[in-house]
């Protein structure tokens, strides 16, 4: 089991991603899906094993792709106005995935696809339920209330707005990613970004590709 799951987890990501920065979540999920499968069941039946405790950490890094995975595709349902859709893997995220770092962002799609459903009571419970867990969500004004309305207001710079000298605007939808804020490994990569450019020691995607050797 712990080989296979090895095997899954190693065909969820691209030759690429060695070299240059890419968001694993973004990329089908299946097979990470069936590694978790694998290593879940290689813990369900050998809770001893010597990899067990390998697995288990493994298990926590599937567990938040697979929620901010969720995640990206409530946030697509939004640009589609399937607001329902998106609700629903919102809500799916914070029932199944509750100590991954996407929760904070599926109670925050809850809250404004409920709204846009007219569905205030439902919206209003998810956004207090985020405010009592998660002050510093980006979806939260100063004085702590979910605010719908600038998200809705929110317009995208298009091609066609400045062809029509702004006379044809279109609505940016909404969409949630707070994982500077509540995701440790993107925060630290992050930091480690920003130390890098300090000290001048960015690599450009060239010296990635030849290991260095051309600069």
């Amino acid at each position: 089991f712990y080989v296979k799951g090895l095997s899954q987890i190693s065909q969820t990501g691209g030759f690429f991603d060695s070299f240059m920065p890419t968001d694993q979540t973004m990329r089908d999920i299946g097979e990470a899906r069936g590694a978790f499968t694998t290593l879940t069941e290689l813990l369900s039946r050998y809770p001893k094993s010597p990899y067990a405790s390998d697995a288990r950490k493994r298990l926590v890094s599937l567990r938040n792709r697979l929620a901010r995975a969720e995640i990206h595709v409530a946030n697509y349902y939004f640009t589609r106005g399937a607001y329902l859709a998106a609700a629903n893997r919102g809500r799916y995220v914070v029932e199944n995935f509750q100590q991954s770092p996407a929760v904070p962002d599926g109670l925050a799609t809850m809250a404004q696809a409920y709204y846009m459903l007219d569905m205030k009571e439902l919206a209003d419970n998810s956004a207090q339920v985020l405010v009592a867990n998660y002050p510093d969500h980006p979806a939260l004004t100063d004085e702590g209330k979910f605010d719908y309305e600038r998200r809705l207001l929110v317009q995208e710079d298009t091609i066609l707005d400045k062809l029509s000298f702004g006379v044809i605007k279109r609505i940016k939808p909404p969409a949630f990613d707070s994982r500077s804020t509540y995701d440790r490994v993107t925060r630290e990569a992050e930091i480690g970004n920003e130390n890098e450019s300090q000290t001048g020691g960015k690599r450009s995607i060239w010296s990635k590709l030849t290991f260095g050797l051309l600069g």
